[in-house]
């Protein structure tokens, strides 16, 4: 799924513990606003944006 703010991404993280999430972003601006704007957590094993 596309990143945008972030909050699609944050729900599936937070709702489905169990479920590995990744996001694709092609702007890289997006994913630092995503992160300092909206509080999407950092990649671990289980978050991953590309």
């Amino acid at each position: 799924m596309g990143l945008g703010t972030g909050a699609l991404t944050k729900f599936c993280y937070r709702q489905f513990p169990a479920a590995k999430v990744t996001a694709i972003e092609l702007n890289p601006v997006v994913i630092v606003a995503a992160r300092r704007m909206f509080l999407l957590p950092p990649d671990n094993a289980r978050l991953r944006v590309l």
